[in-house]
């Protein structure tokens, strides 16, 4: 006897066999979309889907998943912190739906924690982090989710030590668990060095770098810990790096890291070879090594400034070649051209700003520093070429036309049409300037002189009189 199925049955049969493939169908998509880091295609897909199947686990789950990364990226575009953290709540949320449908796993409940965590709910993170370390006792990145929040448990009250202790002993965990693991070793380093144990801390931050010396955030908190002066007068900082040397010849970063300890030092020589040589491991270095290098530089130049002003000149050539924006070398080769002013060595201080224009093309006030240099050696024409360059970069410099044009009016003689112009700019920009409420002592009196010597000099010019009285601009020497 044939047995038929009731025609409701084999309906409902075939309406669940389309729900499972129109469920993995949304979860394909989804899942393209997040690796596509299109975190609002896959919102836009999962929202409607939870709702119309609000059993489903996994769909829950994936939502939760691309909620927290458009958290994430949002976090790091500089979205307002109340959307962002409104952001990881509803993912929190959608991670403890697929967690109470479906049997716990530490994964599952790792990625609650972190929502949690990243929304404010840090008391529910660290329990939520727990059962995921419970459920999973080996697996590492659980522990250095728990560690992570407990220690921010421990910011938040650090009159209760234990809450630091709690946090440093989930990272000992982690480390006994994988004594390679970078995070693990870091986080635990960092939780003594907050406690006061400078000395774990830095034997433990010494191992994460010699497994990996390529890590710039260890490099720095160990400058910050022992980059102070040692009242025995040893340097722990340089010897450490000479151990991890040592052990990493090969390393860039460690060769950087150990000439800019050297450098703080004052072992120049040696740090200048330090630094050298971690370009020449790794060109990519060259970024920031050469700052350092003009350190060097500027600090040998120091020690040699008072007996060879010559040498002293070339290793701030030297500084301003590897490093021209750097404010220290700006600040030395003012300093420098101050000296060669005072000291009435004014055709070395031409010189010098000759070969500094060259290099660094962009700064008026060098420029300026040639024009006078060039004019106080009677240098006319070099002078009046440098404040034209001068003048290209500040059009609207009503103290550099009148100084130019006072070249070219009483010592090249060539051009006084031109010359005329520039005093009528000068004292017209001069006049506009003076008008403003904002302006220092300092400023007001500059342009009261440009004032007052561009319309001197425009009469003596246009009444065929000679020059009298000052020579224009004293200038920034």
């Amino acid at each position: 006897m044939r047995t038929f199925l009731s025609a409701s049955l084999v309906i409902c049969l075939l309406q669940g066999l389309a729900t499972a493939d129109d469920i993995d169908a949304i979860v394909s998509r989804a899942k393209a979309s997040l690796e596509e880091a299109d975190y609002d295609a896959a919102i836009d897909r999962l929202g409607p889907a939870t709702k119309e199947h609000p059993k489903k686990a996994v769909l829950w789950r994936l939502l939760g998943e691309a909620t927290l990364m458009q958290a994430e990226a949002l976090a790091s575009q500089g979205v307002s912190a109340t959307f962002i953290v409104a952001s990881y709540r509803d993912a929190a949320e959608y991670f403890q739906k697929a967690v109470d449908l479906e049997p716990k796993t530490g994964e599952n409940l790792a990625l609650l924690a972190r929502a949690q965590f990243q929304g404010g709910q840090i008391t529910e993170a660290a329990e939520t982090a727990k059962k995921a370390v419970e459920i999973e006792p080996e697996n590492v990145d659980h522990r250095l989710v728990l560690g992570g929040i407990q220690y921010q448990l421990y910011v938040e009250n650090q009159d209760d030590s234990t809450r630091l202790d709690t946090a440093r002993e989930t990272y000992a965990q982690a480390v006994e668990i994988d004594p390679k693991n970078l995070s693990a070793l870091n986080g635990l380093a960092y939780c003594w060095a907050i406690g006061g144990e400078q000395d774990k801390a830095v034997e433990i931050y010494e191992k994460s770098l010699r497994i990996e010396p390529s890590q710039p955030g260890v490099h720095t908190t160990l400058f910050q810990l022992l980059g102070n002066d040692q009242e025995d007068n040893s340097n722990p900082l340089i010897e450490l790096y000479d151990r991890l040397i040592a052990a990493h010849p090969e390393s860039a970063a460690v060769l950087y890291y150990r000439g800019y300890a050297l450098l703080n030092n004052g072992q120049l020589s040696q740090a200048e070879f330090s630094l050298q040589s971690a370009i020449a491991k790794d060109e990519s270095y060259a970024e920031w090594v050469k700052p350092q290098l003009a350190k060097v530089k500027l600090q040998q130049a120091q020690k040699t400034v008072d007996s060879n002003r010559e040498k002293a000149s070339e290793l701030v050539l030297a500084a301003v070649k590897l490093a021209p924006d750097v404010e220290e070398v700006r600040s030395m080769v003012d300093f420098l051209g101050g000296r060669f002013v005072s000291d009435q060595e004014l055709d070395a201080g031409r010189e010098f700003f000759a070969e500094v224009t060259q290099l660094v093309e962009d700064n008026a006030d060098w420029w300026n520093n040639l024009a006078l240099l060039a004019r106080d050696t009677e240098q006319y024409e070099q002078s009046y070429q440098a404040y034209r360059k001068a003048l290209e970069l500040k059009p609207d410099d009503p103290r550099l036309l009148n100084d130019c044009a006072l070249i070219q009016h009483y010592h090249l003689k060539n051009d006084l049409a031109e010359a005329k112009k520039m005093y009528r700019r000068a004292i017209e920009l001069a006049k506009e300037q003076l008008e403003s409420p904002v302006l220092t002592t300092e400023v007001r009196q500059e342009l009261e002189v440009a004032l007052r010597d561009a319309e001197n000099n425009l009469d003596r010019l246009e009444n065929g009189r000679g020059r009298r009285g000052g020579r224009g601009r004293s200038g920034d020497r």
